[in-house]
């Protein structure tokens, strides 16, 4: 049952787009991942990050297309598409005429009688309605169940990194004015704080306006000053993009569409790119020469040494690190051509003819509706 202040209508109507979103979001996000393969294996990251970031509006418009299309109030009279519209008996308007006896189409002719060629009763389609109806009106609340829930972590996690940045320490002169001087040859209008903390393992960039950068205390004071500009430079490339305000808006949309996989398999894609486009401007502005050094500060943030993990588990929890440095290495960590602008093009304006496809198909009229007549 829905709650009091929503419609009954409009509950289930929820219910139906989420299910219409399932179907949608995967043809969608299919055809982002089909040009990812084909035109972008060899694309620099910046490309691909935008690419996922596409692919993310794209599942976010989707989902907003199949509500809307939906909604009751849309359409006067309308259930909206998977609703239930009740017909009540045409009226007559006027006499009916006698039809001729050879009129008539016998059952028995076609191997059977009349009763036989009847469709279902109203009584049955109406039990089946029914019952996809009751079912349907679950879905809104497991969605209110599973968007709190994630959407508490979101908040719980602001205030986790509000409290780390409250709690931390000043860097040493060293580390903050080396960190200042960063910041002007970036051209980085934005004052950037530096700190330092026990409480992480790892570097961690907090806030959108005025950002502060959190090292561990054991990397602030045990890095060389190269290693420490390595470092700086990676999270002053996350300030120059604005990531916390992308990121942000990324677990907002994670909790609100969290009941479809491809807006996690997206969203990781995003996530993944983005620490790629990082190390590439890290090279680019520290001469990009010395890239074996850049692999070996990664290293020795994850705890690597010698081309080994010092623990199985470690290993598992810097995979990803791991993989940032074979691309470092070999070279596919710094910015490349990639594919031609034109066949990028091309598979975007694929792209958007199918997109435009599937809106259609879901505003076609007639949806998806049932209609019961009386």
């Amino acid at each position: 049952m829905p709650p009091e202040f929503i419609p009954s209508a409009t509950w289930t109507a929820l219910g139906w787009s989420m299910l219409h979103f399932l179907w949608a979001g995967a043809v969608v996000s299919a055809l982002f991942f089909a040009v990812e393969r084909l035109l972008l294996r060899n694309a620099s990251p910046g490309g691909r990050y935008v690419h996922g970031l596409a692919c993310l509006a794209a599942l976010a418009a989707t989902a907003g297309l199949c509500v809307w299309d939906g909604w009751p109030e849309r359409s006067p009279g309308s259930a909206g598409r998977g609703g239930v519209v009740a017909v009540g008996p045409a009226p007559v308007v006027g006499p009916l005429e006698p039809l001729a006896p050879d009129a008539f189409v016998r059952g028995q002719d076609l191997g059977g009688t009349a009763a036989d060629w009847s469709g279902p009763s109203r009584s049955t389609v109406e039990e089946k309605v029914a019952a996809a109806g009751g079912a349907v009106a679950v879905l809104p609340w497991l969605w209110l169940a599973g968007s709190g829930f994630l959407m508490g972590v979101f908040v719980f996690g602001v205030f986790s990194t509000l409290r780390l940045r409250w709690g931390s320490g000043p860097c040493s002169d060293v580390a903050s004015d080396r960190c200042r001087v960063l910041r002007r040859r970036l051209g980085l209008r934005r004052g950037v704080g530096l700190r330092q903390s026990t409480g992480v393992t790892a570097p961690v960039l907090i806030g959108i306006v005025r950002p502060v950068i959190v090292l561990p205390a054991w990397l602030a004071s045990g890095l060389s000053p190269a290693m420490l500009e390595w470092v700086l430079l990676h999270e002053l490339a996350h300030v120059r993009r604005w990531d916390t305000l992308v990121i942000a808006a990324q677990r907002l949309l994670e909790a609100m569409l969290f009941f479809h996989p491809a807006v996690w398999v997206a969203s990781r894609w995003v996530d993944r790119e983005r620490e790629f486009c990082c190390d590439a401007f890290a090279l680019v502005n520290n001469g990009g020469e010395d890239a074996a050094g850049y692999a070996a500060t990664l290293a020795q943030m994850a705890g690597v040494r010698g081309g080994a993990l010092r623990l199985p588990a470690a290993a598992m929890a810097n995979r990803a690190v791991v993989e940032r440095i074979r691309r470092v290495l070999d070279g596919r960590g710094r910015p490349s051509p990639g594919v031609g602008a034109g066949l990028v093009g091309a598979g975007y304006g694929v792209l958007l003819v199918l997109f435009g496809w599937v809106a259609l198909a879901l505003s076609a009229p007639g949806g998806f509706g049932v209609a019961l007549v009386g």
